[in-house]
C-alpha cells in the first residue's frame, strides 16, 4: 500500500524546493539518464541530442 505522502498533490509547481525537503541524489538518477540515451536511432547512427 502507498503511503499518504506519496498520494498527495503536488504543492511547489515549479519552484524551487527548499534543502530540508529534498531527497535521493544525483546519481540515483544515473538509470533514467542511461535509458533516455540508450534509443535504438542514437546507436544505430551515432547520433546524440
Amino acid at each position: 500500500m502507498q503511503s499518504p505522502a506519496s498520494l498527495s498533490v503536488e504543492r511547489r509547481s515549479i519552484d524551487q524546493i527548499p534543502e530540508d525537503e529534498r531527497h535521493g541524489r544525483p546519481s540515483s538518477l544515473f538509470s533514467v539518464w542511461f535509458a533516455a540515451n540508450m534509443q535504438v536511432t542514437t546507436v544505430v547512427t551515432g547520433a546524440s541530442e
